[in-house]
């Protein structure tokens, strides 16, 4: 998956099974403002991108449930388009990350 490319269901059932060095999985609810803090969602972030940073990269995929060893992942609905008042939530994201 190339930088930019279009996430669509067709990419997503083509990721490899189960997590690896290069990728992690972690479910719609890690963005659920009520359930998770978001002091808790700032180090899982800079937890997984510091791993990635540290070894050679990777993707982290949010919306998507950790699967079962040998088994694909699956949707869980995924993430919703805006999550804080009309900022989206790919903004939002990306304002986190950096800090």
């Amino acid at each position: 998956m190339s930088v930019g490319q279009i996430w669509d269901e067709a990419a997503l059932e083509a990721l490899p099974t189960g997590e690896s060095t290069h990728l992690e999985f972690k479910g719609s609810l890690v963005l659920d403002r009520q359930r998770t803090p978001v002091d808790k969602l700032r180090f899982m972030l800079s937890k997984q991108i510091s791993g990635f940073a540290n070894y050679d990269g990777g993707l982290l995929i949010i919306g998507m449930e950790d699967p079962e060893p040998g088994q694909a992942a699956r949707c869980d609905g995924g993430v919703p388009l805006v999550i804080k008042g009309r900022q989206s939530t790919r903004e939002w994201l990306e304002s986190m990350i950096p800090g």
